[in-house]
């Protein structure tokens, strides 16, 4: 006698976490550069290098690409320094060892330059790394029993479960050559650049993974005439597609983009003017796909003329239940006391959401970090910075938050100062626990001698919600035979029905 099993694979996770942390470097003024009279600006991009993973630890490394944008002594114009900041984070947990997969997204939350002189900086930067890691797992499932002599009753049922079904990183590098439009004046100095991979499309085709994004370019420059600064702004398309196991077409598939590197250049056009840009984005995609699964499996067994022991499995998922999603409008009148003439950078960063329990009521937070780069009526620069708790009430519950930005951030100046207006896109789930249970082994043992033989028909009642399976298991016969001595032509039966329980021959 042997159980039909069937075997299903999947990803646990083992490890998830947002870690926290600072980094903080020198930059010097080149000695062909005059000294720093103010800091006007610290900006920060997270580039991930390696992952390195051994038993008990994984441990994330990578650079923040920080500038700082200072006035010098005795000059009107925008001058930078560029230091990178290295940064590695360990994490330790007795389930990780060389199989595991492992994600890891960082991000720079907010960035300050303090000067110690006027020719040295200290640049400190808030980091946030999230880490997501994996372990190829599998379940086996029993969903049947080769009977040949058809002694066992047995009770199927089918369970739902969403797996992690396929994992897959892929390396790839989107390059291209932008020349800037004839509206917009050549370059003489890049001060900032700036990355926002995104993903806009993902499909399945057989065993592809296939995906579309852009990535969006934003850079600051100044111009070489008059010193003056310029921005500009340009999308550039990628498309690509990933292999992977396991993967069919009804699966929920998901890309997290990760840059890794940047490399741009100023060329010299057709009008032998600064007005070409090369550039070079190598990223990492982390491609996930969860599969509802109907399981079908084996519940229960017993035998009319044995004792059978059963031992049992079980396998726990965690799958999205419940969603919402709420968006929430934010405008800020940001003063600057003093007068704005032109807003040239805007950036904003997301936190982490919390949670907060009022009085009969929940609200989901997330602070916004906002960094603006302007203009003023005096004829210099400066950076209006705040931090602002961004609310969302949400019904009471244990949800799962997640918040984004949305596309239509605008800054502009007013009579005041500045007039932010964004929208934040807040996500709600709640998480449940699926247990998947199933018989792993069956033990066949003839009846104890001294079993007292019971009469070859019972009479009796019935209970509320009560299962012909567990009347028939109880008393040792079948579901057909009590069905027959009774009339009933299905496993519907009334509530405190009076049956007549015949014993299995």
């Amino acid at each position: 006698m042997e159980l039909k099993k069937q075997l299903y694979r999947y990803f646990r996770p083992i490890y998830t976490a947002t870690l926290q942390k600072e980094e903080s470097g020198d930059a010097i003024v080149p000695d062909s550069n005059p000294d720093i009279q103010n800091i006007v600006m610290t900006s920060g991009m997270a580039c991930l290098k390696d992952k390195y993973v051994r038993d008990g630890q994984l441990e994330v490394s990578g650079i923040v690409k920080a500038t700082v944008l200072y006035m010098p002594d005795g000059q009107d114009v925008l001058r930078k320094l560029e230091v990178n900041l290295p940064f590695n984070h360990t994490i330790e947990h007795t389930d990780i060892n060389s199989d595991v997969i492992a994600n890891a997204v960082p991000t720079v939350i907010s960035a300050e330059t303090r000067m110690l002189n006027p020719r040295k900086v200290q640049v400190t930067v808030a980091l946030a790394v999230s880490v997501d890691v994996m372990a190829s797992d599998d379940c086996e499932v029993s969903s049947g029993v080769e009977d040949e002599d058809n002694v066992l009753q047995t009770l199927t049922q089918t369970q739902t479960a969403c797996m992690l079904v396929s994992l897959r990183e892929k390396d790839f590098t989107v390059s291209d050559e932008i020349e800037l439009p004839a509206s917009k004046p050549p370059i003489d100095e890049l001060l900032l650049v700036n990355i926002v991979p995104t993903v806009h499309e993902v499909k399945v085709i057989g065993n592809k993974m296939v995906f579309k994004g852009s990535a969006t370019l934003s850079i600051l420059y100044t111009t070489p005439d008059s010193g003056a600064v310029a921005s500009f702004d340009q999308e550039l398309p990628f498309s690509q597609i990933v292999e992977m196991e396991d993967l069919q077409e009804t699966c929920d598939s998901t890309i997290d983009l990760q840059l890794v590197g940047l490399e741009i250049d100023v060329r010299t056009g057709i009008s032998l003017e600064a007005r070409v840009l090369g550039v070079t984005l190598p990223m990492t995609a982390f491609a996930t796909a969860r599969l509802e699964r109907q399981i079908e499996t084996l519940a229960d067994v017993y035998a009319t003329n044995q004792d059978c022991q059963l031992q049992h499995a079980s396998y726990t998922f965690s799958q999205i239940g419940e969603r919402q999603e709420r968006y929430v409008p934010v405008r800020e009148l940001v003063e600057t006391g003093i007068g704005v003439q032109t807003v040239y950078d805007t950036r904003i960063v997301l936190g982490t959401p919390t949670l907060q329990q009022g009085e009969g009521n929940t609200i989901a937070m997330v602070d916004a970090h906002i960094r603006i780069l302007y203009s003023h009526d005096d004829g210099g620069f400066a950076t209006a910075t705040r931090r602002m708790s961004i609310p969302c009430p949400i019904d009471g519950g244990d949800w799962n938050v997640s918040a984004a930005l949305t596309a239509e951030t605008s800054c502009a100046a007013t009579q005041e100062g500045m007039e932010l207006r964004f929208g934040i896109d807040f996500t709600l789930t709640k998480t449940e626990e699926v247990t998947l249970n199933t018989i792993a082994s069956i033990e066949l043992t003839p009846f104890a001698e001294d079993s007292a033989p019971r009469p070859s028909v019972v009479l009796r009642r019935a209970h509320t919600n009560e299962r012909l399976w567990n009347i028939a298991k109880h008393y040792k016969t079948t579901i057909a035979d009590i069905q027959s001595a009774n009339q009933l032509e299905d496993d519907i039966m009334m509530t405190s029905k009076m049956l007549l329980i015949p014993k299995k021959r």
